[in-house]
């Protein structure tokens, strides 16, 4: 056995049980578009559990670029986890109830510190091969969910979002790292559609953040992808614009609308933060520094609602409440060290371009959205990539 075939095994048992957790959700999906049942769980557990061993008992050197980032992350999951225990200690009842609002988190902080580990000592083809797998089931995924979400909607004559289409922006930096040809851009517009078909206004700002310092290249590279037919493409959709944004985004205005005249334009969001900082506010100083532990957020508005337990959809507020002052600061911290890291790769390069798009998005999706999440591994994977295949990128990933 060759020592590539020995470095590469672990990245190959993490794609299997990652790409193996998102199979089985396509079948778990339901009509109000949560996947989930307890196979689906068992194998989210697995991708934690398999990439906290090589994280914590095979420690390899970081490459010297994401060594900042890598540390404070790193510092951040010990931190979760020592907050973790301290709340089984304590009160083991609630801290039962409230582990699955950590395995959230975790997921996503276990895999990226697993990908800017391993990466850097596998093969780049079998990762761009198992990262095609990924895309694929996440496509079909996707419009399952979407046509199932739907479906579902009209039967009730009600309009709203599909929070797991409205994920695929995260998809976006795979898809220009590892399609070639066409199918980048086949790739590229498929996501910007499921945006659009998800209803969620996240979904298309994160599009846009996350493509920004894109435009130009894309531009670029798509003339001499396409070449003459290029031009025929581009003239045709700019005849049809009227009819295509009415398709794509016409759904996504339509619900606008709707909340309006509901007086609910922003979902509940600011009513729920309100909430969950007056519960904040309210806590012992042991838990404003240190946190009320997982789930806190939802339990200060539930506390004030009467029952209602509804996590405070603002990443930011969600660590404060759950992991304290110190928490949000680690955290913060964190984002500022991914920051530097994308200004680390020379400029105009593709690598800090998606980089900076990948910060922006992420940054952008805490102000409205949950702090941990399945879809954020597609933002890990990319980082790891980037980070740890960057003498190859040439060979292997280049923007056609």
């Amino acid at each position: 056995m060759t020592s590539n075939t020995r470095t590469f095994q672990p990245v190959s048992i993490f794609f299997f049980l990652l790409c193996t957790y998102l199979a089985v959700s396509i079948f778990f999906e339901s009509a109000e578009g949560q996947g989930g049942g307890l196979v689906n769980q068992m194998l989210a557990g697995m991708v934690i559990l398999y990439s906290g061993i090589k994280v914590f008992f095979t420690r390899k050197p970081i490459n010297a670029k994401g060594k900042g980032a890598y540390n404070v992350l790193f510092l951040f999951l010990l931190y979760l986890l020592i907050r973790l225990a301290v709340m089984v200690f304590t009160d083991f009842k609630l801290a039962l109830s409230s582990v699955r609002n950590e395995i959230t988190i975790l997921f996503w902080v276990m895999c990226f510190l697993f990908c800017l580990q391993e990466f850097h000592y596998a093969d780049l083809k079998a990762i761009s091969k198992w990262t095609r797998v990924l895309i694929f089931i996440s496509f079909v995924l996707y419009f399952y969910s979407i046509f199932i979400r739907r479906s579902y909607l009209e039967s009730i004559d009600e309009i709203g979002a599909d929070n797991t289409a409205g994920s695929a922006y995260m998809l976006v930096p795979l898809v220009l790292l590892v399609l070639k040809g066409k199918m980048k851009y086949v790739g590229y517009v498929l996501c910007l559609i499921i945006c659009a078909f998800s209803q969620k206004r996240q979904a298309l700002l994160g599009f846009g953040l996350i493509s920004i310092f894109m435009l130009v290249d894309l531009g670029k590279a798509y003339f001499k992808t396409f070449r003459m037919t290029g031009i025929f493409y581009l003239l045709l959709a700019i005849a049809l614009s009227g009819t295509i944004f009415t398709g794509l985004f016409s759904g996504i205005v339509e619900r606008q609308q709707y909340l309006e005249d509901k007086g609910d334009s922003d979902s509940g969001r600011t009513m729920i933060w309100e909430l969950a900082i007056s519960g904040y506010a309210e806590a012992p100083l042991s838990d404003q520094l240190f946190g009320g532990g997982p789930g806190a957020g939802g339990r200060y508005v539930q506390e004030r609602t009467g029952g209602w337990f509804v996590m405070p959809h603002n990443g930011y507020i969600e660590v404060l409440c759950d992991y304290g002052l110190i928490g949000l600061l680690l955290y913060i911290v964190f984002f500022i060290s991914l920051l530097k890291l994308a200004f680390k790769f020379p400029r105009g390069s593709l690598f800090r371009k998606i980089l900076l798009g990948v910060c922006l998005a992420w940054i952008m999706s805490n102000v409205v959205s949950h702090a941990g999440g399945i879809w954020i591994v597609f933002l890990c994977i990319a980082v790891g990539i980037m980070l740890n295949v960057e003498n190859e990128h040439k060979k292997f990933i280049q923007l056609q």
